[in-house]
C-alpha cells in the first residue's frame, strides 16, 4: 500500500515554497488589501491575452455577476448554461434575476454542443456560457457563430483552463465577447479564491469599469480564513501520516469555523453572500502571481501526469478515456468508469483520494438543484456522465510514480471483477 496519501482536492497546487510565501503574507497583514498584485496580474492577463480590458474581483464568481450586471442581463431573460457545471458558475445569473436554461453535454468533451444551445434557445435568451469543462473544449466556433447570428452574449468559462503559451489554447478565452478566469483552490493556478474577467467586446468595458470602482474589499475575517486555508491543510495532510491526527485536525478546523468550502452554506441554497461582489485582495493576487509565473512549469506537469494516465489506461474493460487534442492542458484527469462509487471507495482504502467533479448535474451534491432552476431530466446525458464519472489528479504535487500507483489501483479492481 502507497504510505503517502494522494489527493486530487484540497490546495492541490500548493508547494513548499507557496506555503513559505503564504506564512510571509499572514505576518504582514498591513498589506493583504492594497498593494501592486492586482495590477501585476491584469498586466499578464492583457500580455498573454492581447486585451487592454481585464478586471480582478475575489472570485471568479464575482466577475460573473458583475459581467451579466454590464451586460444588462435581468429579469424576463433567459441565460443558457451548462449542465454538469458548479453552483458557483449558475448563481450569478440567478442573482441578476434571470432565469438559468440548462443545455444538456455532449459526452465527447463534456459540455454542450451547438444542438444543444439551440434546444434551449427561446426568444428571452440573451447570453450562452460555453463551458472548457476540465481544459476540453468542443465545437467553439461554431457556437459563437450562431450565437452571433443570434444577437446573443457569450461568456467563455475558462475556470478550468489557462494555457495561453498554446497555439491550439489560445483561443480559449477570445472567441466570446468576455471569458472568466479562476484562481480557486483547486484551479489551474491557485491564489485559494480569485477571479479575472478578460472583455473581449469594448461594448462593455466602460460599464464594467464604473462598477468595479464602486466595489470594496472583502471582509478581514474571510480574508483571513483564506490565507490560513493552504496551511491548514498542510497540517491536516501531515497529520494524516500519524492515523487520526489529520482527521482530529480536519474536525478541529471545520468547528472552529476556520477552515472554509469552495462554496460556503449560503450560496448553496442559491443566496448571494454580502462579499460578492468584491476587489481581489493583494493577498490573494500575490499567492496567484507566484503561480502565474510557473504556469509553463505547471501545465508541462500536468501534461506528462496525463500522458502516464493515457498509457496505462489503455483496453481496461470498464473504463472510457476521453480523446483530446495535441495541447490539451486537462486540469483533472477524467475517465467514465463501470461501478464509480465501489471503486472510488477502493481507492480511497488505498490512499487515493479521487476527484469528484461532478456527480450531480449542479455541483456540489449538497446544493438545492432546485434553488438552481434544474430538474430532473432536464439534461439526461449530464445526469448519466454524473453516475460514471471519476477524475484523477494532474496537480504539481502528483509525481510519476503517483500516477502510476494510480493506474496500478484501477487496473487491480477491475481485474479483480474481470
Amino acid at each position: 500500500m502507497k504510505k503517502r496519501r494522494i489527493y486530487t482536492s484540497y490546495s492541490p497546487n500548493t508547494r513548499i515554497k507557496d506555503l513559505l510565501l503564504d506564512i510571509a503574507i499572514l505576518f504582514q497583514p498591513y498589506s493583504w488589501f492594497r498593494g501592486y498584485y492586482p495590477s501585476k496580474i491584469e498586466e499578464w492577463f492583457r500580455n498573454q491575452y492581447m486585451t487592454d480590458n481585464v478586471f480582478t474581483y475575489n472570485y471568479a464568481r464575482s466577475a460573473i455577476y458583475e459581467f451579466l450586471r454590464a451586460a444588462g442581463i435581468g429579469q424576463n431573460d433567459e441565460v443558457i448554461v451548462p449542465a454538469f457545471t458548479c453552483v458557483a458558475a449558475i448563481n450569478p445569473v440567478l442573482w441578476t434575476g434571470a432565469k438559468a436554461v440548462y443545455a444538456d453535454i455532449d459526452e465527447t468533451y463534456l459540455s454542450p454542443g451547438l444542438g444543444s444551445f439551440q434546444k434551449a434557445f427561446t426568444d428571452k435568451t440573451k447570453a450562452i456560457f460555453i463551458q472548457h469543462t476540465f481544459g476540453l473544449s468542443g465545437d467553439l466556433e461554431k457556437t459563437v457563430d450562431w450565437a452571433q447570428e443570434k444577437g446573443l452574449i457569450v461568456l467563455e468559462d475558462c475556470t478550468q483552463v489557462l494555457n495561453p503559451f498554446s497555439q491550439r489554447q489560445k483561443i480559449l478565452g477570445t472567441l466570446g465577447d468576455a471569458a472568466v478566469f479562476s484562481f480557486g483552490r483547486d484551479k489551474v493556478v491557485s491564489g485559494v479564491d480569485g477571479g479575472v474577467l478578460v472583455v473581449n467586446n469594448s461594448e462593455f468595458v466602460e460599464k464594467m469599469r464604473n462598477q468595479q470602482d464602486l466595489l470594496k474589499y472583502p471582509p478581514t475575517s474571510w480574508l483571513l480564513k483564506e490565507i490560513l486555508y493552504p496551511l491548514l491543510w498542510a497540517k491536516i495532510k501531515f497529520g494524516m501520516k500519524f492515523g487520526k491526527l489529520g482527521k482530529l485536525l480536519h474536525y478541529i478546523f471545520t468547528k472552529s469555523g476556520l477552515l472554509t468550502r469552495a462554496t460556503d452554506a449560503d450560496e448553496k441554497l442559491g443566496l448571494k453572500p454580502s462579499y460578492i461582489p468584491a476587489r481581489l485582495p493583494n493577498a490573494l493576487a500575490r499567492l496567484a502571481y507566484r503561480q502565474l509565473n510557473d504556469l509553463e512549469e505547471l501545465n508541462k506537469h500536468r501534461a506528462e501526469i496525463s500522458s502516464i494516465y493515457d498509457s496505462g489506461l489503455k483496453a481496461i474493460s470498464g473504463v472510457k478515456r476521453f480523446s483530446f487534442p495535441a495541447g490539451t492542458i486537462l486540469l483533472r484527469y477524467p475517465l467514465l468508469v463501470r461501478d464509480a462509487e465501489k471503486l472510488n471507495k477502493y481507492c480511497t482504502d488505498r490512499g487515493i483520494v479521487l476527484g469528484d467533479w461532478y456527480k450531480t448535474p449542479v455541483a456540489p451534491a449538497e446544493a438545492d438543484i432546485n434553488a438552481a432552476g434544474y430538474h430532473s431530466g432536464d439534461a439526461p446525458i449530464a445526469e448519466s456522465v454524473c453516475s460514471q464519472i471519476i477524475n484523477l489528479p494532474t496537480s504539481i504535487n502528483i509525481n510519476s510514480s503517483d500516477a502510476k500507483y494510480i493506474v496500478d489501483v484501477i487496473k487491480e479492481f477491475y481485474l479483480e471483477r474481470s
